[in-house]
């Protein structure tokens, strides 16, 4: 049983998805500057001019503001939604991990794979929207890979070493149920191994599908919030220096 290979594999795709959504993050801080920006140019212009007609164009300009920042609060909220979901999934596949790997060792009578889970953010089932750091996901993943690795190091240990089936194979004893029994029990073990390392690289593609979309789905809104508001006009001036120059009018005015 060779699973080293597919266990490296699922690695770097969850190395990929940590990068997609830290690569999110960076976007949204960009968002996030940009309406600041927009809302420290509104409040200087709302005082340079109190005519009704100026005050209703300021107040297309503010729900222009409103428009861009409830979809900044969307995504961010979206965005943590998606990096719990995946913390919360990889903290639940080791939990299961650790439960049949303790019971396996029960019944085999074998050492198993350790984890130590107080090592280990918890995962809080009743809140959705915390926030687990790229660290706590890069923890939580490893523990993951290694006790998967280890567990199959162990197996193959067992079924390479297990010296009373093969001195028994051939002592003419009746005890063919003795060595088959113990040779389900390894069978057993193996799939179990490969159902873990199978479910743990379903969970990595779904959601470096998910972190996809939701990466494509910001670039989206950025790309669209850059296009239509331009913080320097095409004399090269920008926005600051145009309000400045706005003031200093209305001053000597």
């Amino acid at each position: 049983m060779t699973l080293s290979k597919t266990v490296h594999e699922i690695s770097i795709v969850h190395k990929e998805i940590i990068e997609s959504m830290e690569e999110s993050s960076k976007v949204l801080e960009c968002i996030r500057q940009k309406i600041t920006m927009m809302k420290t140019i509104y409040s200087k212009l709302i005082h340079i001019e109190n005519q009704q007609l100026a005050q209703l164009g300021l107040d297309t300009y503010f729900f222009q503001c409103k428009l861009i920042e409830n979809d900044y609060d969307d995504l961010k909220r979206r965005s943590t939604y998606v990096n719990n979901r995946l913390y919360g999934d990889m903290f639940k596949l080791l939990k299961i991990i650790i439960y049949q790997n303790n019971e396996y060792e029960k019944t085999a009578k074998h050492n198993t794979a350790v984890v130590d889970l107080s090592k280990i953010t918890r995962y809080e089932e009743l809140n959705p929207y915390k926030l687990y750091t790229y660290s706590e996901h890069r923890v939580v993943f490893i523990a993951l890979k290694n006790v998967i690795n280890e567990m199959t190091q162990i197996h193959n240990q067992h079924v390479s070493t297990d010296k009373i089936s093969q001195l028994l194979q051939d002592s003419g004893l009746e005890i063919s149920n003795f060595i088959e029994g113990r040779q389900f029990t390894h069978d057993v073990w193996n799939q179990q191994i490969h159902l873990f390392s199978r479910s743990l690289q379903y969970l990595c593609d779904f959601h470096q599908k998910t972190c996809g979309l939701h990466k494509k789905r910001i670039n989206d809104i950025f790309n669209e919030f850059d296009k239509s508001v331009q913080f320097q006009n095409t004399s090269g001036l920008n926005l600051d220096t145009i309000i400045e120059n706005l003031q200093n009018n209305e001053t000597e005015a």
